[in-house]
């Protein structure tokens, strides 16, 4: 949850509650996302940049990953 170093220091009820503090529409979508869990994500755009800079990168991270699984399969 490192997106929510940015906000206040998490507020404490009396009945130990914690409240995140932050001022947001009520009805706002949070995408929220650990950053351990995208990590080799951005390992590969980074170390890749001209495969996915100007392009949709979703469908070059969908062929990577299906490239990644048919080299697996060689491998066995």
């Amino acid at each position: 949850m490192q997106n929510w170093k940015i906000f206040p220091k998490l507020a404490k009820l009396d009945d130990d509650t914690l409240v995140f503090l932050a001022l947001l529409n009520p009805i706002a979508k949070l995408h929220l996302v650990n950053i351990d869990d995208i990590d080799p994500i951005v390992r590969e755009i980074l170390a890749n940049p001209e495969k996915f800079v100007g392009t949709n990168g979703l469908k070059n991270m969908v062929m990577m990953e299906k490239t990644k699984i048919g080299q697996e399969d060689k491998n066995q």
